[in-house]
């Protein structure tokens, strides 16, 4: 997807607010009603590390830094390029209070 790839969930219903929302149509877990509800397959306020997303390179670039940089910096490697959830908000409902917290951080930082 070169340059237009940005952060997928996976196992639950997508928010409109992903970008491209229009190519999930033709995806299979489209058909899978337990895909279909605002959870999916994930507990309320599971926290976005348990969620699965795409692999990119956010996430390649998290697990090379971890061990050297704190919490914030970790999760503005990790989810800079899931728009949906830290500019639209969507997705709030899996994220735990430290989730919130560092996601603001995203909003202010555009990488």
């Amino acid at each position: 997807m070169g340059r237009g790839r940005r952060h997928l969930s996976g196992g639950l219903r997508y928010s409109s607010e992903v970008v491209y929302p229009e190519y999930f149509a033709a995806n299979p877990d489209r058909r899978v009603p337990e895909f279909q509800t605002e959870c999916g397959i994930y507990e309320r306020h599971c926290g976005l590390d348990n969620v699965m997303l795409s692999w990119g390179h956010d996430e390649y670039i998290y697990h090379v830094t971890r061990k050297y940089l704190p919490e914030p910096a970790q999760y503005m490697l990790r989810y800079h390029s899931f728009y949906a959830a830290h500019r639209h908000g969507a997705y709030r409902h899996l994220m735990t209070r430290t989730t919130k917290r560092c996601s603001r951080g995203c909003e202010s930082q555009p990488l």
